[in-house]
């Protein structure tokens, strides 16, 4: 299971604030990673700064309609989500990953 750093991870930023993360996919079909190399895309329902929640953003289309997850800890290192981050929900999407991000790891 990858660290969140190892996946070229960040935290997607908006007007100054933190509101969400960027990594590669970590969804491996065996010999290697996700032949199509894509970033996954998940706003905070938490933002650390205490305010509310990012609305809707084109740059990150599966968090669209109000999707957002809970956060806790306010570092790569010791970031967790929830709920589980399931790429195959989102619509049009082929990526079959659904995984957890826990204490910085996916």
């Amino acid at each position: 299971m990858p660290q969140l750093v190892a996946l070229d991870a960040s935290f997607i930023t908006r007007g100054g604030r933190i509101v969400g993360l960027r990594f590669t996919c970590p969804y491996s079909d065996g010999p290697g990673p996700h032949p199509e190399g894509h970033s996954i895309c998940v706003l905070f329902a938490n933002p650390p700064d205490g305010g509310p929640a990012h609305p809707d953003d084109p740059g990150c289309p599966g968090n669209n309609g109000g999707k957002r997850w809970a956060r806790s800890g306010v570092s790569l290192a010791s970031l967790s989500l929830s709920p589980s981050v399931d790429c195959s929900s989102v619509s049009g999407s082929t990526c079959p990953y659904h995984g957890t991000i826990t204490n910085g790891v996916a």
